[in-house]
């Protein structure tokens, strides 16, 4: 079954309208993840467990939002970076739209670690709707959530093995591990224990942490398989949950 509304026909979305009220949106970011990963990764990676996702627990997937604030990625050739008011305004312009179409749940699940653009979006959310403003509702899922918490414990980092493990299930034309020389090197914080901010190149100059050689494609799809269930199984609970704030 074709989930995804990009490549649905206006009448096949309408009609699907009819049969779920959750729309799910899967964000990533355009930054390097070393020389073997696409920049895209987190989107491709979030837009294929969303569709996985999306046909366990009827809902359309909204096209991949690809753009994030990446301000300490600037270093690294390929990021592209925006404001983080700007996402979140474009954040609500598709949840606006999504709900204009009839679905009034409206999942984000990220593939994206660090970024402040989902809280930033349910605080402006959270205002409209109690003053009335917006008739639909808002949930976000993250990857490190839904991989399990053991696997969370596991996660290697940007770019590492089991990053491109997940590749490797999600898009793995794109992979290009024999570009991998050597371990990714971690050089240490100038100032251990104080945040500041920075670019990340840094303290991880290849634009990737540990020995993505270690990558396992089998491993990666039984994770992303995982993450499909828990979002799928998010999504259903979610059908059921009304959200209904009062201001104070």
């Amino acid at each position: 079954m074709n989930v995804k509304w990009a490549e649905l026909t206006g009448p096949e979305i309408a009609e699907l309208a009819e049969t779920t009220d959750v729309a799910v949106l899967p964000f990533g970011s355009l930054e390097m993840h070393g020389p073997h990963l696409p920049v895209s990764t987190d989107a491709l990676i979030a837009e294929f467990v969303c569709a996985e996702a999306a046909r366990i627990e009827p809902a359309v997937v909204l096209p991949v939002l690809r753009y994030t604030p990446a301000p300490s990625m600037k270093a690294y050739p390929g990021t592209i970076s925006l404001p983080t008011r700007l996402i979140t305004t474009i954040f609500e312009a598709v949840c606006d739209e999504a709900a204009r179409n009839g679905f009034k749940k409206i999942v984000i699940f990220s593939g994206h670690g660090g970024c402040e653009v989902t809280a930033d979006l349910r605080e402006r959310w959270l205002e409209k709707r109690s003053k009335g403003m917006v008739d639909y509702s808002v949930f976000c899922v993250f990857i490190s959530d839904a991989i399990g918490e053991e696997n969370a414990k596991a996660f290697d980092g940007h770019g590492g093995a089991m990053e491109t493990s997940w590749a490797m299930a999600a898009a793995p034309e794109l992979v290009k591990v024999n570009r991998v020389e050597e371990p990714g090197p971690i050089i240490q914080p100038e100032l251990p224990g104080v945040s500041y901010a920075d670019y990340w190149i840094k303290q991880v100059p290849y634009g990737y942490k540990n020995d993505p050689r270690k990558a396992d494609a089998a491993r990666g799809k039984e994770m992303l398989k995982s993450a499909a269930d828990y979002l799928a199984d998010a999504v259903k609970k979610i059908k059921g949950f009304e959200i209904t704030p009062s201001a104070t």
